[in-house]
């Protein structure tokens, strides 16, 4: 009934605190489909999230299995920060300076991390604020629809193995275990 307002060739992500830490991993490891990608104070890099956040490093135990000095593969198969070299998406990421669970470095370091790779990064760093203003996040939706190129990864290359990654082309993961990290070379 809705597939007439529906275009599959552009698919975007958005999301806040967890959900923004989401948006920044899910276009590296599906690097040819989304066409952008919009988080606002996201966990985009684990291990720092861990090292910053003494309160929080229980929870994120429970939930990696492992601590970053047990398990440092599993903490990379889930970071933004290591991944992101593997994106074909344009990124806007917005942080506020006083959030106090998620530290703004972490913000930085996606930031530093995307344009290191060389990859299309808009990152916006509010200062006194924990939530992001709601005109900024309206602004982030006439951002997201201003992309309208759907990516594709280049005809050979690496990319970096979370657990899988996951391409129109092909797929690669660690069936026994996604919490391993690799790399694959590629040719299409």
């Amino acid at each position: 009934k809705y597939s007439v307002y529906l275009n599959d060739s552009n698919v975007y992500i958005w999301g806040f605190s967890a959900g923004g830490g989401k948006a920044g991993v899910c276009p590296s490891k599906y690097p040819d489909y989304f066409t952008a990608a919009y988080g606002t104070g996201g966990v985009v890099n684990l291990t720092k999230w861990y090292e910053l956040s003494s309160g929080d490093q229980a929870e994120i135990e429970v939930r990696v299995g492992a601590t970053p000095t047990s398990d440092y593969e599993a903490f990379m198969t889930r970071e933004a920060s290591r991944l992101v070299a593997n994106s074909q998406t344009a990124f806007r990421f917005q942080h506020g300076d006083a959030d106090p669970r998620v530290n703004v470095t972490i913000g930085r370091d996606f930031n530093a991390s995307a344009v290191a790779f060389g990859k299309e990064m808009n990152y916006t760093e509010f200062s006194g604020v924990h939530s992001i203003p709601s005109d900024a996040n309206a602004n982030g939706l006439w951002w997201s629809n201003t992309h309208k190129t759907a990516p594709s990864i280049p005809t050979s290359g690496q990319l970096l193995i979370g657990g899988y990654v996951v391409s129109n082309n092909f797929s690669v993961e660690f069936i026994d275990n996604v919490s391993k990290f690799g790399t694959v070379n590629y040719s299409l």
